[in-house]
């Protein structure tokens, strides 16, 4: 199992929209705790098989002018990792302990 907190960044009426629809079924999120909502910014913490690295992508392209900050940790092979994703674009860290 993966832990994961997504932050996600923009316009209150972009976030809003985000929010409403159906983003954690797409990575797959299980166990979905609301850890903040407010203007422009959502947060959320949840857990998932794998990192969802490459679903964030494709929710990033699908929604341009968000910025989506996801920090995971997987026990099983030990990664400690954060991703930024704006309109399909990354930026990745990942730390094996």
């Amino acid at each position: 199992m993966t832990n994961n907190r997504l932050i996600v960044l923009g316009s209150k009426r972009d976030v809003a929209s985000f929010q409403e629809s159906n983003w954690d079924r797409r990575l797959g999120a299980r166990y979905c705790e609301l850890l903040e909502r407010s203007k422009g910014r959502y947060a959320s913490q949840f857990t998932t098989e794998t990192p969802p690295i490459k679903v964030l992508t494709k929710l990033s392209r699908q929604w341009p002018r968000l910025t989506f900050l996801i920090s995971y940790e997987s026990g099983r092979t030990r990664v400690i990792g954060i991703v930024k994703a704006k309109a399909g674009e990354l930026e990745e860290y990942e730390i094996k302990y």
